[in-house]
Order: structure tokens, then C-alpha cells, then sequence
């Protein structure tokens, strides 16, 4: 570890932010990873439907636009874009990586997850990662095949 930042400090920032967010800020989401096993692709590779695994519950922080709502010869749809804040320890506990193509549900809604950000470090120092930010586009539940149990670990 660098000389600045000891590995008491990295266990006191840790445990202040998994403070902040698990017992403070409470936002609950729901993620569902692709079940990849489940997921054949066609000739030219791609998959017409997906299948996602069992969700996982864990707190994040979330940053969300304004929903925009538009009508078009299919109908009344709202647009909104988020982005959430995970605790990488968190999610090792959870033995869980978010990727692109999984899918958030928060506030009653579904988010795909278009981008993850890896690169929220301690100090800005390489070899102390701390966070993970996933960018994720709302998407109409009709789209997806998402199971509603939730896994508990």
C-alpha cells in the first residue's frame, strides 16, 4: 500500500462509506445478471431473449435524470438514464461483478446496464479500488425476462 494511505486508513474509509450507505442512505436495488448458461445465440450472435439469474439486494447510491416522457405511433413511453454506486467490497461478499447487458431494478423499474466504471480509487492511488459505477438506461419490463426471486447471500 502507498505510504499515505495505510491499511488502517483503507479499513476506516470502508467502513465509514458502507456506514453511510447500508445504514444512512438505505437505497435498496435489485440486480439480475445474465444467465449465460440459459442464453444460446442465433447465427449471427446475438440473442433474442434473454434470461437473467436470480436477483441480488444491496444498497447503492443512484444519480438519476429527470424521466422524459415521449409519444410516438407506438405510444406514450418515458425515457430515464441512472447511475449507480456500488461498494466493491460489497459485492465480492456477494461473489457479484456487474457487467453490461445486466438489469437494476430500482424505484419500480427496470435499468439496463449500458457501461461499468472501474476505476473509483482511494486516493486516486492504483491497487486500493473502492467503488463501481454502472451507467444503465431504463427499459420496459415487456423487454426483459427477469425471474422475481431474489438470492439473499
Amino acid at each position: 500500500m502507498p505510504l499515505f494511505v495505510t491499511p488502517q486508513d483503507y479499513a476506516f474509509m470502508t467502513g465509514i462509506n458502507r456506514e453511510i450507505i447500508n445504514q444512512i442512505i438505505e437505497t435498496n436495488v435489485i440486480i439480475f445478471s445474465l444467465d449465460k448458461s440459459e442464453n444460446p445465440v442465433n447465427l449471427y450472435g446475438e440473442n433474442l431473449e434473454k434470461i437473467y439469474r436470480a436477483g441480488i439486494e444491496c444498497n447503492a447510491l443512484i444519480t438519476h435524470d429527470d424521466p422524459q416522457h415521449a409519444d410516438d405511433a407506438f405510444g406514450p413511453n418515458i425515457f430515464q438514464n441512472i447511475i449507480c454506486g456500488f461498494l466493491r467490497s460489497e459485492l465480492q461478499e456477494k461473489d457479484f461483478y456487474p457487467e453490461k447487458g445486466d438489469v437494476v431494478k430500482w424505484n419500480d423499474s427496470y435499468f439496463e446496464i449500458s457501461q461499468t466504471i472501474d476505476n473509483q480509487l482511494i486516493a486516486g492511488r492504483v491497487g486500493i479500488p473502492h467503488s463501481i459505477l454502472c451507467t444503465a438506461v431504463m427499459v420496459n419490463r415487456s423487454s426483459i425476462n427477469v425471474r422475481q426471486e431474489v438470492n439473499n447471500q
